[in-house]
């Protein structure tokens, strides 16, 4: 069944690999949108494991010219979706302007309350605050993109996060920054500065066989649709059993934001593949072997930019041609150290804020 992942912009590629590596399915690329086709198994496990995507729709079809669509002519089988008993409502992403949205919204409601009683002869429901199915409509800039969502929430916006950290950010970002960093499995990875632990947490699920979200009858939307009620937990990609590494490691200089760490890792189910550590930058060559991680990820905010000299210092802990990722504001000039030569320099934005990444490799 052809699919839309909807994702935050710059995810595109990260996204792609990442559907590759869940499924085996290869993919068409788009501006915030991976098209795809998967079968029930595949949809399980990219809903409980995808740790790119925002939204994961169910295709209707896409358009460039959302005011003249007529959905009768689409060939959609509405049925697997749409039951008496189930409501629904129409959302509009990508479009300016809340008459904007709510012009487009009505149109296809309307549409879609003419084809199932045509099809079906009962009327659907409207439910604007907890609908059963709720189809998006998303404008990426060139095509309009419609379709049912599986998941009925925001698959970005992690559980985990009960104790977040203002400087930190969503699951989709810190995974895309793992992935960024060159880091691989097998290898030993150092997240310095870690705050709430997301980077870390991401890095542990990205690993580890656990799901980001595991999927259970009230999890996902799609278990209430005509189309999956033989759909079960039982039917996702089943990976093999795991022996724990702790090949993660993570510090903070403050004890606050290493609790916090703590706290989300247990409620993310991964705890116990992640070491804590609270320690001061200038201990860490105390507390660690000379070359003893393949990658380090430094996130700088402001107040931590001051320490360039004593973090490049400190990188006697990774290994020779290791891996060193900073992750920076847009306005802070990194000064790449001799002992380094610099691989590739990425920004990704998010809302109105912009993230620059230094992917550096140690000579």
């Amino acid at each position: 069944m052809k699919s839309y992942l909807l994702l935050n912009v710059g995810l595109e590629q990260c996204c792609q690999t990442e559907i590759l590596e869940l499924t085996g399915a290869t993919s068409i690329v788009h501006s915030s949108v991976i098209e795809t086709n998967l079968d029930q198994e595949q949809l399980l496990a990219t809903l409980e494991r995808s740790q790119s995507a925002r939204r994961i729709l169910s295709a209707i079809t896409q358009t460039k010219d959302i005011e003249t669509i007529d959905l009768k002519n689409i060939n959609f089988k509405w049925s697997d979706f749409f039951t008496s008993s189930l409501s629904f409502k129409v959302e509009v992403e990508g479009i300016s302007g809340n008459d904007n949205r709510m012009k487009i919204a009505k149109n296809i409601a309307t549409q879609i309350h003419h084809i199932i009683e045509d099809t079906q002869q009962f009327m659907p429901k409207i439910e604007l605050k907890k609908p059963d199915l709720i189809i998006i409509i998303f404008f990426n800039g060139e095509n309009y993109f419609l379709g049912i969502d599986l998941a009925g929430i925001e698959l970005n916006a992690r559980a985990y996060r009960v104790f977040p950290h203002q400087a930190s950010f969503k699951g989709d970002l810190g995974y895309y920054f793992i992935k960024s960093s060159l880091y691989r499995k097998e290898q030993k990875l150092l997240i310095a500065f870690c705050k709430d632990g997301t980077l870390a947490i991401e890095a542990a699920l990205w690993c580890s066989t656990k799901p980001v979200r595991p999927s259970n009858k009230n999890s996902f939307s799609l278990f209430k649709f005509p189309l999956y009620q033989q759909l079960s937990s039982s039917t996702s990609i089943r990976l093999p059993s795991e022996t724990v590494t702790k090949n993660i490691i993570a510090f903070d200089e403050s004890k606050q934001n290493i609790m916090a760490c703590l706290k989300n890792a247990s409620i993310a189910g991964i705890k116990s593949h992640i070491t804590f550590y609270q320690c001061f930058l200038d201990d860490l060559d105390l507390k660690f072997e000379a070359g003893e991680f393949d990658t380090i990820i430094f996130q700088l905010t402001s107040k931590d930019e001051e320490k360039i000299n004593e973090i490049y210092r400190q990188t006697s802990v990774l290994k020779s041609k290791g891996h060193l990722l900073f992750v920076t504001r847009k306005s802070f000039d990194l000064p790449i150290s001799e002992k380094f030569n610099l691989i590739e320099k990425g920004e990704i934005k998010r809302g109105d804020g912009e993230y620059i990444t230094w992917l550096l490799k140690k000579r």
